[in-house]
């Protein structure tokens, strides 16, 4: 009887239980990566539960929490030199704050496991949607190219651009999260295996400091929000929204993120969004365009609008001083680490993979517009 006292002094019930949860949740994740239809049930049911629970509890907030357990790592540190020095002259205490600490990293894990674990091993979003992606050749690239540039171009008459160069978002980023909603809604009716939900950005104080590291956006699991970089150039912000609302939904992949993005701004009923995706697709074309066909790449560049590459160059000029420095050099680093262990080879390459998706698109529900 003491014996067994004793056992649950040390381990209480409740850090049994974590342990419990957290090990099947490891197990169930591990499984999920050589399944894909096991990885989507996983995602569609506890991920998409645990992606609620957390967007709601930390929408709630009127700041970034992301960000705020970033500024708050400094004293992180202090905090646990400082437990470490109480513990050497507080030994009997030792114990009760190892628990402490182990609750909290269990905590940790189930809910980062929960909300996106199984988000990156389940069918490709192209079987989904019944797009066979193809390899590209150079004129294909162009041809999409075109399409983009085109659609773009429909929306300019309804875009203002108050210094010539930079177009300007039509409303305040509490309007910019209803809007998203609102094209959330509209690409569910059309695709079922995407998940429903309301969310909201959060725009990020030190949106200047992390422009150093060229993050426009960022998807915290262990908070469920949508932190934005809000120095960024407004058409970027608005398509960074929308790729970040898409991991909030369980898209994990970086390239699928981005075509999910593409969605969401190409089915909103708001010009200056559909311009938005439209612009950062063609961004992406342009840049892998300008690998494969360096002709074909300045003749698509030749067919933009005035106001289209203005834009571009206005953003050239924007992100020429934060292009180059350490701090960009490490996080690209740590972002590449953490996509590949994701299970995506490519790294950060993956972003540019949209392209592909981009044009299986085309050929798949618009290929008469590529004759």
């Amino acid at each position: 009887m003491k014996k067994k006292r004793a056992f649950f002094e040390y381990f209480p019930v409740y850090l049994i239980v974590l342990f419990v949860i957290a090990l099947t949740m490891i197990i169930l994740n591990i499984v999920a990566r050589s399944n894909q239809n096991f990885a989507d049930a996983l995602n569609d049911s506890v991920g998409r539960l645990f992606r609620t629970v957390m967007t709601a509890i930390t929408g709630i907030l009127p700041f970034s929490l992301t960000e705020t357990i970033i500024l708050c790592i400094p004293l992180y540190v202090a905090l646990f030199v400082a437990l470490v020095i109480w513990i050497v002259k507080n030994t009997d205490r030792f114990r009760k704050v190892v628990v402490s600490l182990v609750t909290a990293f269990l905590a940790v894990i189930i809910i980062t496991q929960g909300t996106s674990g199984a988000s990156y091993y389940g069918k490709p979003l192209s079987e989904k949607m019944g797009m066979k992606v193809n390899k590209l050749s150079p004129q294909d690239l162009f041809v999409v190219g075109c399409i983009l540039a085109d659609k773009a171009a429909a929306e300019l008459d309804n875009i203002v651009f108050p210094e010539g160069t930079y177009s300007v978002m039509p409303y305040t980023y509490r309007e910019l999260d209803e809007e998203l909603n609102k094209a959330w809604d509209n690409v569910t009716k059309k695709y079922d295996f995407f998940q429903k939900m309301k969310t909201r950005t959060k725009p990020v104080m030190l949106s200047f400091a992390w422009t150093y590291t060229h993050i426009s956006g960022m998807y915290f699991g262990l908070t469920g929000e949508a932190n934005l970089n809000t120095n960024y150039p407004d058409y970027v912000i608005v398509s960074s929204a929308a790729h970040e609302s898409a991991h909030q939904r369980g898209i994990g992949n970086e390239d699928e993120a981005n075509f999910a993005e593409f969605l969401v701004c190409m089915n909103s009923d708001s010009p200056y969004m559909r311009y938005s995706g439209y612009m950062d697709m063609l961004h992406e074309l342009l840049s892998k365009l300008s690998s494969a066909d360096a002709d074909l790449n300045k003749k698509l560049r030749n067919y933009l609008d005035k106001r289209i590459m203005n834009e571009y160059v206005a953003y050239g000029d924007f992100f020429a001083k934060y292009a180059t420095n350490t701090a960009a050099k490490v996080s690209d680093k740590v972002n590449d680490i953490s996509i590949i262990s994701h299970g995506q080879p490519a790294g950060v390459k993956s972003y540019g993979m949209v392209v592909d998706l981009v044009c299986a698109y085309y050929l798949t529900y618009e290929p008469t517009q590529q004759q």
